[in-house]
């Protein structure tokens, strides 16, 4: 059952463009709200995509498969301080050679996974991932 729509202000009817200018809402936001009262009835509405994941979205395996990449770069190719600085955190971190930038082990990443024909993140993701999980490399 279809419910028609009446435009009310100050209890007097009123046609839906003066509804929509004083209430300031576009003519699609209006219809919107209407089908979803008609097709859910009185509540709030919600977004089509509510409980989807995004196809982009990181997954855990994708975040391990960095950390573990940028890990074992660093066993290869690092240099690690004898002790821990003081402080409170206990790990001891590893220096790579100071030609070495990130971008250039992204590259390496990239084509490993690639060559591997696994998913890759993408550069600012995984600079993130560096930062956040293995900030002593």
């Amino acid at each position: 059952m279809q419910i028609r729509g009446k435009n009310t202000f100050s209890g007097q009817e009123i046609c839906a463009y003066t509804f929509r200018l004083l209430f300031g809402i576009r003519r699609c936001a209006l219809k919107s709200t209407r089908q979803s009262l008609n097709k859910t009835g009185p509540g709030p509405r919600r977004h089509g995509n509510t409980g989807r994941k995004p196809k982009h979205a990181l997954v855990f395996t994708d975040v391990e498969r960095v950390v573990q990449f940028i890990c074992n770069y660093a066993e290869e190719y690092g240099i690690p301080q004898p002790a821990a600085p003081s402080g409170g955190d206990d790990t001891e971190p590893i220096y790579l050679h100071s030609g070495t930038t990130k971008m250039n082990i992204y590259k390496l990443y990239k084509a490993s996974c690639q060559e591997a024909g696994v998913r890759f993140v993408e550069k600012s993701s995984s600079q993130s991932i560096w930062s956040a999980c293995i900030p002593h490399i």
